[in-house]
């Protein structure tokens, strides 16, 4: 149980996750443009708050996608706060 809480292992994770929730607002942005199938709001809220809430709001910036739904900047921004606190906690 020890080498899930060992530094490299955190960074790891963490990066891996906000470089997904950064792929889904991409492809979000892309789907949105081209008329396709959509991701669901869950799902971009699921990345934020699995540790993805860095790359949620870089998403919402870089591709300015999603800037105008509240719910999905406070869940990111939540997200952010509190996985922060508890990294540095732990």
């Amino acid at each position: 149980m020890d080498f899930l809480i060992n530094p490299p292992t955190i960074i790891w994770y963490y990066l891996v996750v906000n470089t997904l929730s950064l792929s889904l607002y991409a492809w979000d942005k892309s789907c949105a443009i081209f008329k396709w199938r959509r991701i669901s709001e869950r799902n971009l809220h699921l990345s934020a708050i699995l540790g993805g809430g860095l790359g949620a709001l870089a998403g919402q910036l870089l591709f300015r996608h999603k800037i105008r739904k509240p719910s999905l900047i406070f869940v990111a921004m939540l997200s952010l706060i509190v996985h922060a606190s508890v990294i540095s906690i732990t």
